[in-house]
């Protein structure tokens, strides 16, 4: 999906220099980006949709719990 690395690194990069909390950090990145790419397949489309999906970027409604390997 074009576009969609570089919304995910805005998205880790704000996220970051706001907790300064690299785990909570991973963990609301999957999750908006998750919501985001469900809203785009939904659509049936070709480009993100950020716009439609916005308040996933700010509350995303899914969860994830980042674990360690």
């Amino acid at each position: 999906m074009a576009g969609s690395g570089d919304v995910t690194a805005a998205l880790f990069l704000s996220r970051y220099l706001e907790s300064g909390d690299v785990k909570r950090t991973l963990e609301l990145t999957a999750a908006s980006i998750y919501g985001v790419m469900e809203a785009t397949f939904t659509a049936k489309s070709r480009e993100l949709r950020i716009i439609q999906a916005q308040n996933e970027l700010v509350s995303p409604s899914l969860s994830f719990d980042a674990i360690k390997l």
